[in-house]
């Protein structure tokens, strides 16, 4: 008896030490292959962050075309492709493989443009303050998109003012009942703005793309027009102020940015006539009677170009006051905000960008939204990643 009971111990033991010698080698192969998957997918990752820096440099660049790009522990491929219906999304699929043939998909979704802040007749970082008899409508006009979107507050002062979308902010909608509007909302998600990191590179990108084309200083810091017209064409870096008066007219033509390192300002009958992006890095002021923008704006095709400021001024770092007439896919006061009064005409997206920046409209200012004009301006090459999804 004592003997079987030995044998039954034993018999137990060694079965006992099988079990966990083969725990421990299950547990070797799990952790071999969990760090398989997961070089798989740094490998995926990195194929990502590749192809956004191969775009930044050629908006025409499709990936690796079936070539596999070699890193420590193994490849990966990319392919780039257009989203059906956008000018600036692009999806790219990447494809990690390790060493020992584990592998890994990566999709992520790019905004070319560097700014993916919805659709509306004006979008703000903060309020947005309607007061008069605003006019805010959509082309097409069956369409009625024409929203107000806000982080802060929107306050719509007089019950005159027609809004032809909807009304949505962050904080508070206030306004009389009789206003016309399509919905209303408070208490929004937050419109996710460029951060400070992107906002540095589209700048540095504005700025390397125009030093291309070549540098203008101007003559003791400014240029004054009078009379006359005077061409600048793209790409070129300008540094001063410009200042329009009486009937004097400037054309921006070209394909690549203007970025003029100083102020804008127009007055009296003046005219701005622009082909391609106008990058200020002070502030844009245009009072009186001018004009400025793409004259052919409801019937431009493909990429329409956009008035961007750079500066910092909350309220006014674009100004369009008096019988002012302006038309662009977008006007963009990346770190301030945007003021409008008068009988001022405007057909284009107002986007203010500034923290706690304000876009203020009043008198009996018209806004014509043309639907979709957000996505139809390619503005800034700096492509951002707008989502990742591991397949």
């Amino acid at each position: 008896m004592a003997l079987t009971a030995v044998l039954v111990l034993l018999s137990v033991a060694m079965l006992a030490i099988i079990t966990l010698a083969n725990l421990s080698i299950t547990s070797v192969r799990l952790t071999a292959r969990g760090q398989s998957r997961a070089i798989a997918l740094s490998l995926a990752e990195a194929g990502v962050d590749n192809t956004v820096d191969q775009i930044r440099r050629s908006r025409a660049y499709k990936g690796t075309q079936g070539a596999p790009v070699s890193l420590d522990g193994g490849t990966f491929q990319t392919t780039v492709s257009s989203v059906t219906g956008t000018t600036n999304l692009l999806d790219i699929t990447s494809v990690g493989t390790t060493t020992s043939g584990r592998t890994c998909e990566v999709r992520a979704r790019v905004n070319y443009s560097g700014l993916s802040v919805g659709h509306g007749a004006m979008i703000s970082n903060g309020n947005i303050n309607v007061d008069g008899s605003v006019l805010v409508q959509t082309s097409p006009a069956n369409l009625h998109t024409a929203h107000l979107l806000a982080n802060g507050n929107i306050t719509v002062a007089d019950p005159a003012a027609t809004i032809d979308g909807a009304l949505i902010a962050g904080g508070t909608v206030s306004k009389p009942a009789s206003v016309t509007y399509t919905d209303v909302q408070s208490g929004a998600p937050p419109i996710a703005f460029p951060t400070p990191e992107t906002i540095a590179e589209m700048n540095a990108n504005w700025l390397a793309d125009a030093h291309a084309g070549g540098d203008t200083i101007l003559s003791g810091g400014s240029l004054k027009l009078t009379k006359g017209t005077t061409t600048f064409t793209g790409p070129r870096y300008i540094k001063g102020d410009i200042v329009l008066t009486s009937s004097a007219a400037m054309v921006i033509d070209g394909t690549s940015p203007v970025y003029v390192d100083g102020n804008i300002s127009m007055s009296s009958r003046t005219r701005l006539t622009n082909r391609c992006n106008l990058i200020v890095s002070g502030t844009v002021t245009q009072t009186g009677n001018a004009a400025s923008g793409y004259p052919t704006y409801d019937t431009i095709a493909g990429t329409q170009p956009a008035l961007i400021s750079l500066s910092s001024n909350l309220t006014s770092a674009v100004t369009l006051t008096g019988n002012a007439n302006t038309q662009y896919a977008m006007v963009y006061a990346v770190n301030g905000g945007i003021s409008v009064s008068g009988n001022a005409d405007l057909k284009g997206t107002l986007i203010a960008g500034g923290v706690g920046a304000s876009i203020t409209s009043s008198g009996n200012y018209t806004h014509t939204y043309l639907d979709g004009s957000t996505q139809g301006t390619e503005f800034a090459r700096a492509p951002v990643v707008t989502s990742v999804i591991e397949m």
